[in-house]
């Protein structure tokens, strides 16, 4: 079987989900590049996560249907196959004027209207149409979106199957009723993505520095009990509120509608003494920590600032070997610093194992993309142009 995914923009994290995910479900999988932001993965059948419900990091899954000689003439048999109105599209990955939207689209139309079907396309604004353009309209319910793709010297015709819903996750990010710049404001698909990352299909996943519950929303959103806590009471009233929000806005796509609901518990602790508020199995965690003095320092004052934060770190993941089961993951940022002088990273990759860890290395590791790796060999997500990166690192209790 094989499955295309279109990445967005951290393309190695992205794929690390994925084969994180396929490793969980006991699937084998192999990827290649086709494009940049284009991942072509061939391997079991069944691979029911390959969806953009499902995942963090994908914008589009893209169903493989035929190697074709006249791109023309096979998207058309395909539309003709369809029934009532007809609305397509086309996003096109070659480098031929001949191939382009803007060209083949309505050499499409009119001869689709020769067979008197009414049709009508959509036109990118470069080459692949953006998400926004096909959640806003009918295209997944009649025609589809084609996609034109080069493998080696050969054309491969591919139908889009799922799409990024960005109206729901800008609903998540923007539209909840506790937001909190000053906290990090992690992005929901972030915590998906991270979710995803922890190993396990099920069970319950512990935040401890949860913020305003981004991690627990996403979590309950694929079906996961979980534990959010926080030292801070006004972090356990924005989590609070915005789980309850998350109740009422529960999208069509939720792994959990037709379960019993969203099982959170929301509790006030400090996450270096958690372990004794813990009263049920907890399967993972999956957290992003206080990152630190969010003002601009110097080289200097970053190193000393630090340092500090690796002692919280410390002691934090010293109190969850507690109650971590042997073999469970901790999935958690850590920040990386960005000065006039360079990189400054959090001291505590060297004491990892010394506190009953050892470091997951990502499963692209192998897959030569190092450059999109923090000096520690882990996953990095973040702009240019932000002074704190987010570097995600993945450890396994022992």
């Amino acid at each position: 079987m094989k499955y295309i995914v279109q990445v967005g923009r951290e393309p190695a994290l992205a794929v690390s989900e994925i084969l994180t995910l396929a490793n969980t479900y006991n699937k084998q999988l192999s990827m290649s590049w086709i494009h940049d932001s284009l991942v072509c993965f061939e391997g079991d059948d069944g691979c029911d996560f390959m969806t953009t419900d499902r995942l963090g990091g994908a914008l589009k899954v893209i169903e493989p249907l035929e190697y074709v000689d006249d791109v023309k003439a096979a998207i058309l048999e395909y539309l003709l196959q369809t029934d009532g109105k007809i609305t397509f599209g086309i996003s096109s990955w070659v480098d031929d004027d001949a191939l382009a939207p803007q060209h083949l689209s309505p050499a499409i139309k009119t001869v689709l209207r020769d067979h008197d079907r009414s049709a009508r396309f959509l036109l990118p604004k470069k080459k692949q149409l953006d998400a926004a353009a096909i959640i806003h309209s009918d295209i997944l319910k009649s025609g589809g979106e084609f996609h034109i793709i080069p493998e080696g010297n050969r054309v491969l015709l591919g139908r889009l199957t799922s799409v990024h819903d960005i109206d729901a996750w800008s609903k998540r990010d923007f539209e909840k009723p506790a937001r909190d710049a000053k906290r990090g404001m992690l992005p929901p698909k972030l915590a998906r993505t991270m979710v995803n990352l922890s190993g396990i299909s099920s069970g319950t996943i512990l935040d401890p520095f949860c913020g305003t519950g981004t991690i627990s929303m996403e979590a309950a959103l694929l079906g996961f009990s979980g534990i959010a806590s926080d030292a801070d009471p006004e972090a356990i009233e924005a989590t609070k509120k915005n789980i309850d929000w998350l109740k009422t806005v529960i999208p069509a796509t939720a792994v959990i509608p037709a379960k019993a609901g969203i099982h959170i518990n929301i509790l006030q602790s400090d996450a270096r003494d958690v372990a004794r508020r813990i009263k049920k199995d907890v399967h993972a965690i999956v957290t992003e920590p206080f990152l630190g003095n969010p003002k601009k320092l110097t080289h200097e004052q970053r190193e000393e600032h630090a340092q500090g934060i690796a002692d919280l770190y410390s002691d934090a993941l010293k109190n969850w070997t507690k109650f971590l089961e042997n073999g469970s993951r901790v999935v958690m940022v850590i920040p990386l610093y960005k000065t006039k002088k360079g990189l400054v990273a959090i001291p505590i990759h060297d004491k990892i194992s010394k506190l009953g860890y050892e470091v997951i290395d990502p499963p692209i590791k192998t897959l030569s993309l190092d450059d999109q790796l923090s000096p520690a060999g882990n996953l990095l997500y973040g702009r240019d142009d932000q002074r704190v990166l987010r570097e995600i690192i993945i450890l396994k209790k022992t």
